[in-house]
């Protein structure tokens, strides 16, 4: 039979969404979290494709230390949630509010202007 366990002291951890970069072969979405308030050997990252049906899975265990995950097995074009869980002693926090964001190309800076080509032949002294 197994029993879900929490960490002693109930924390909400905060996520953001960055999107770090994309490109047509490959994005990129980074997961940051503030810390929690008491000390944790590491930290789980769970996602799901953003579909009520769907369960949320591990997809990384990170370092007590670390604030935040760059996952690259993200595809463009669709909605991810994550949440994360703090890990002390093998007791875990309650999951953070999920949060869901799109994996979409950057924008793209503009090019800059062509300088000026200075001309070939110089002008004739007249």
């Amino acid at each position: 039979m197994l029993r879900a366990t929490t960490c002693n002291t109930v924390a909400v951890l905060v996520l953001v969404l960055v999107l770090a970069s994309a490109s047509a072969r490959a994005a990129e979405l980074v997961v940051e979290w503030a810390p929690l308030a008491v000390a944790v050997e590491s930290y789980q990252v769970e996602r799901r494709v953003d579909d009520p049906s769907e369960s949320f899975r591990l997809i990384a265990r990170v370092s007590g230390d670390a604030t935040r995950f760059s996952d690259r097995s993200v595809r463009l074009g669709v909605r991810y949630c994550y949440r994360v869980r703090g890990v002390r002693a093998e007791r875990m926090s309650p999951p953070s509010p999920e949060l869901c964001s799109v994996a979409t190309e950057p924008a793209r800076e503009p090019e800059p202007a062509p300088e000026e080509a200075a001309p070939l032949v110089p002008p004739l002294d007249t």
